[in-house]
């Protein structure tokens, strides 16, 4: 019985551990998205500055210091998140 229950979570470690690379491969990818679309804005904000000047464009000045205000917190809670995911992988590693 307790045998079973070991292969049971030592099979349950294996899926989660694919589940978890699969997961950190799509945040990766969508990372890599959200710095490409950071960047066209940026470019796209300097256009704009450049054709219709820093009064021209106010609203889209605060908008644009509004998003990298937030870009910073999200950055904060995915470096946080990483730290609880290397806590458990840790854990798990232990365990075994």
């Amino acid at each position: 019985m307790m045998q079973r229950e070991c292969e049971n979570l030592q099979a349950m470690a294996v899926g989660l551990r694919t589940e978890w690379s699969k997961l950190k491969a799509e945040m990766d990818n969508l990372l890599k998205k959200c710095e490409r679309v950071k960047d066209e804005n940026k470019s796209i904000m300097e256009e704009l500055t450049k054709i219709y000047g820093r009064d021209a464009i106010p609203d889209l000045i605060v908008m644009e210091s509004d998003a990298e205000t937030e870009s910073d917190n999200d950055e904060e809670t995915t470096l946080s998140e990483q730290n609880q995911t290397a806590d458990s992988r840790m854990l798990l590693e232990v365990r075994r």
